[in-house]
This record gives C-alpha cells, sequence and structure tokens, in this order.
C-alpha cells in the first residue's frame, strides 16, 4: 500500500532483467461496487546511435524564413526548458553526493576537480539511479565528466537520436529549410536560440527550395548530378548540406529512432474571414496568410483609405489592426538608415492613433508614454505588422506594435483632453520662431543626415 511519495525504481527479475513498473489500483463505492485495475508502464526500447561520432542531423522547414525563425524558437525554448530540468536534477544529485551545496556545483567543471573520485562516481551512478528508476551506464558518471554532459544523459527529456528522427520523418517538408550538425541537445538549442535572434548561427545551414515554376508546373528540387554529389556520403554534414539544397533524402533509410512528442508548426497568426460590409471591422480584409508573393499581400485598398490600415478584427480575444509593408512605400523607399528602409518613428504615432481611433470609434487626440522598441525595418521579404489595442482600467487604451511572430516594436498608452470641445489656445508663431534662433538651410541638413547614414530624399523633403 502507497501511503506517500517514494522513489519507484523498476523491479529486476531473478536473471537481472530490468522489468517495467505494475502498480494495483482499486476503488471501493458505498454501494457494494468494487473496481480494480492493473497497470503496467509503457517502456520503448531507446533508440541506437546511428553515428559512431554521436553526432546528428536535424532539419526543420517552413513555408517563409520568419516561420521558420518562429519554429526555431519554439523548439528551442522547448529544448530549454527539458534542459534545465534535466541540468536541476543533475546538480542537485552531485550536490548530494560531494556534500556541498547545488550552487557550488560547476556545470561545466569536470567532476574530478571537483572533488569526486571513483567511489564518489559509484556513488552518484546509483544515487542518480534510485532518482530515475533507471539505470545509467558507467561511463555516464566518470569523474572527468561534467554535470553538463551528464544532464545530457539523463532520459527526462527526448534523446537526441529521437528528435532528429521525429523532426525528420514525422513533418512535412517545406520550402525554406534549416540544418544543423550536433552532438547533444544543449549545442541544438543554442544554435537555435542565436539563429532566432539573428537569422544565422555558426554551424547552421539554410535555404530555400523552389517547389514550382512561374507557369505552375512542378520544379525538381535538385538535379541528380547535385544529388549523387551530395549523397556521395552518408555523415550528417553531407546529408545537411544536401537537404537544405533541395535534395530529396530519404531519412528513413539513413536515419533511426521513434517518434517524440515535439513543439508543432508555429502557423502565422493571421485570421482569415469574410467580410459583411465593404471595410467593415472584424475582418483582417486582404490577408493572405503564409507564404503568399510580394504582390498578392499589397491590399486591394487600404481600408477607410487609410495608408496603414490594411485590415483589423479581433483575433484570439485581442483586437488588432494590420499593416503590411513590402519597402516599396515612399515613407520606407526613401527614408533608408545604415542602408536599410526603416519606418520612420513618427509613423509609429500615427499607427497609434488611427489603431485606437478604429477601436473606440472616436476621434484619438492625446498618446502618451511612447515607447520605440525596436526599428520596423523591410529588407526583401515583406514585413505584416499589427497593432494590438486593449482597454486599461483607467479609461486609456494600451497599443502595441508586434511582428507576426511576436516581435515588440514599442507601445503607447492613450490620454484624454480635458474639454474636447474647446477649441485649442492659440499658439503665438512670431515668438516660437523668436525661440528657435537662427535657421539652417535644407542642403546643409540633407548633407548631415546624409553623412549620419539617413537618405530621406525626394518623398520627405526638408524645408529648403
Amino acid at each position: 500500500m502507497v501511503d506517500r511519495a517514494m522513489p519507484w525504481p523498476r523491479p529486476t527479475s531473478p536473471g537481472g532483467v530490468t522489468l517495467p513498473r505494475r502498480a494495483g489500483l482499486s476503488s471501493f463505492g458505498f454501494g457494494g461496487t468494487n473496481a480494480h485495475v492493473v497497470l503496467e508502464e509503457h517502456v520503448t526500447e531507446p533508440a541506437g546511435d546511428p553515428y559512431p561520432s554521436g553526432e546528428h542531423v536535424v532539419v526543420l522547414s517552413a513555408r517563409t524564413p520568419e516561420r521558420l525563425r518562429a519554429y526555431a524558437d519554439r523548439l528551442a525554448t522547448f529544448l530549454r526548458d527539458t534542459t534545465d530540468a534535466d541540468l536541476d536534477r543533475a546538480r542537485a544529485v552531485v550536490a548530494d553526493v560531494l556534500n556541498v551545496a547545488p550552487a557550488v556545483v560547476d556545470l561545466d567543471a569536470p567532476l574530478a576537480e571537483q572533488g569526486m573520485d571513483l567511489v564518489g562516481a559509484a556513488t552518484l551512478a546509483g544515487r542518480l539511479g534510485a532518482v530515475l528508476g533507471t539505470a545509467l551506464p558507467p561511463a555516464a558518471c566518470r569523474p572527468d565528466t561534467t554535470v553538463r554532459a551528464l544532464a545530457a544523459r539523463l532520459p527526462g527529456g527526448p534523446a537526441l537520436a529521437d528528435i532528429a528522427y521525429t523532426l525528420a520523418t514525422g513533418r512535412a517538408t517545406l520550402p525554406t529549410r534549416l540544418a544543423t550538425v550536433v552532438a547533444d541537445r544543449a549545442e541544438l538549442a543554442d544554435r537555435l536560440a542565436t539563429f532566432t535572434a539573428t537569422g544565422t548561427a555558426p554551424g547552421v545551414l539554410t535555404g530555400t527550395v523552389a517547389t514550382r515554376r512561374a507557369d505552375g508546373t512542378e520544379a525538381a528540387s535538385a538535379s541528380p548530378e547535385a544529388a549523387g554529389a551530395d549523397l556521395a556520403g552518408t555523415d550528417p554534414a553531407s546529408l545537411a548540406r544536401a537537404w537544405v539544397s533541395g535534395v530529396d533524402v530519404d531519412w528513413t533509410a539513413r536515419l533511426s529512432g521513434r517518434r517524440v512528442p515535439l513543439p508543432t508548426y508555429p502557423f502565422a497568426p493571421v485570421r482569415i474571414w469574410f467580410e459583411t460590409t465593404a471595410g467593415a471591422s472584424g475582418a483582417l480584409a486582404g490577408s493572405t496568410g503564409d507564404g503568399a508573393s510580394p504582390e498578392a499581400r499589397q491590399p486591394a485598398g487600404a481600408v477607410d483609405g487609410h495608408p496603414l490600415a490594411h485590415g483589423d478584427g479581433t483575433v484570439n480575444g485581442h483586437w488588432r489592426m494590420v499593416t503590411r509593408l513590402d519597402g516599396t512605400e515612399f515613407f520606407l523607399r526613401d527614408h533608408v538608415v545604415a542602408g536599410r528602409r526603416t519606418l520612420p518613428g513618427v509613423a509609429y504615432l500615427e499607427l497609434a492613433r488611427v489603431a485606437a481611433q478604429r477601436y473606440a470609434g472616436r476621434p484619438v487626440n492625446v498618446l502618451r508614454d511612447v515607447f520605440w522598441a525596436r526599428p520596423v525595418t523591410v529588407d526583401a521579404e515583406p514585413v505584416e505588422l499589427h497593432t494590438t489595442v486593449t482597454g486599461a482600467a483607467d479609461g486609456d487604451l494600451r497599443i502595441e506594435f508586434r511582428s507576426t511572430g511576436g516581435v515588440p516594436y514599442g507601445q503607447a498608452r492613450t490620454g484624454t483632453v480635458p474639454d474636447a470641445s474647446a477649441p485649442p489656445p492659440a499658439v503665438d508663431i512670431p515668438a516660437v520662431r523668436a525661440r528657435l534662433g537662427a535657421g539652417r538651410d535644407g542642403a546643409d541638413c540633407y548633407r548631415d543626415l546624409t553623412t549620419a547614414g539617413f537618405r530621406v530624399r525626394p518623398y520627405l523633403p526638408l524645408p529648403a
């Protein structure tokens, strides 16, 4: 009878074979109806290592580069969570064996340098076995190993071989591809996190494969010559290069493992719905979803005639306005900073004003607490910007600017005018000009801006 939490190691047969855990559960009803069930755990044999070096090729694919980065971020977060849990368990047991506080244990220093000898290593293996309910191989707890290496071998999270097998055989192959060769889950998490933040990472290969020609017919992913050259070797690096270049790799013949639960595809958070009336709120007018061409992503006409409002509606309980930018807009084409088309800062104010006004159904004349977190830049790929508006307890509106992947660009709040019906106070224009002092020639301003890395002509003119 179990009446408290306790370790539950797997039993061993007289012949030394590890058996699955079994338990009997009973239920007794007041009416005399009793039930009893015997449960046995499902034990899956661990997948063998297909590469003697322990390295595995891990692949991801998506419809667009933005979705690929979102996918990498989702998988990196999952790996971080499981890896951190394994690190905490391993560090706690090592600290117990060394009789020190867990915070003192160095994750990357060999255990021998922290006072672990062969006797301590044997004790460590036994303690970990009791905690995990399974025996670890002797090599896993040698004094020359580290806590991080030890945690990578714990059975808490999915094995790297199973992660590689699941992603290669259990996911659809899409045009925008990523491949990397890693030796453990922590290394994979680090590379994916770096790729998410910067779009590149050491050891990460990427490529985009055209699957259709302009006339709509199917295009070969890679030439037979390229396929033969890339698949001449079966090492992970060769397979990674071949796959990102478009070669159709038969992963089931080259990888061994089992399917394990992993994060699924991060579909673009775009709501597709019909419009009940022309320009009606509640529909994301012109939304085309993932993978649309730049031409298809351009709205047939801005909603209500505003060039920054391309649709609005409620998605997952949050109201937002959609703005799609492809770089041909005059305020991007002629506002270039450090060689990149950059949304002017004042455009955030107009985005906030028009979004709040559409949400509230009334004029919005005051913005406050405006914060620019990062610039919106448009390079080769179009950018979809979401301006989300929510009500605050004080009656104001909170406004956030984010990408479709959730990257924050800035925020603001609306304010209230004490008496909106009263005319604004008169401004003494001559007095303002007197405070400004000597003016500057427009040509001088252009020259200074160019020196600082700005290009703002000709659609964003300065006074001559």
